[in-house]
């Protein structure tokens, strides 16, 4: 039982390299097992966070909006300028006017985050999808009035 609870971790994380595993597969997989699905999400979902760079600020598109929405100015002391791993669903993969594509991080109410990503992970927008839980590190650029913006970005997971 043990070897096979393993053997499925060590899928789950190959599997994190190249797709989002669902809270569905892991929920089933834990049944199989007889482990508590939050204990088994945990260690998935660990696994993204392990190569994060020291010094970055983690946090949840939700709170770090409603941080910037309270008081923009000690949201701006505590993160613009800085590193931070920004976790939360998908809420759309835009385009710009001048043709840069962007992931929109779902926020709160109206205010979202845009994520400008570095060059080299353009190309993996196309595996990306609405509601898909996903997290990024890049640098905060603080609030635009309707969004936090986060420059020079890369897909954690």
């Amino acid at each position: 039982m043990k070897k096979a609870f393993f053997v499925l971790i060590f899928v789950f994380i190959g599997l994190g390299l190249f797709a989002q595993v669902t809270d569905a597969q892991i929920r089933e997989t834990a049944t199989v097992l007889g482990v508590p699905f939050e204990a088994l999400k945990q260690l998935v979902d660990s696994y993204g966070t392990q190569n994060i760079p020291s010094g970055t600020i983690s946090i949840d598109s939700i709170t770090l909006v409603q941080e910037y929405r309270a008081n923009v100015m000690r949201a701006d002391n505590q993160y613009k300028g800085k590193t931070l791993s920004v976790t939360g669903p998908i809420s759309g993969i835009k385009q710009t006017y001048s043709g840069e594509y962007y992931i929109v991080l779902k926020g709160e109410s109206i205010y979202d985050i845009s994520v400008y990503l570095q060059e080299s992970e353009i190309n993996k927008l196309q595996y990306l999808s609405n509601s898909q839980r996903i997290t990024i590190i890049g640098t905060c650029d603080g609030f635009t009035g309707l969004d936090v913006t986060l420059k020079n970005s890369i897909i954690q997971n």
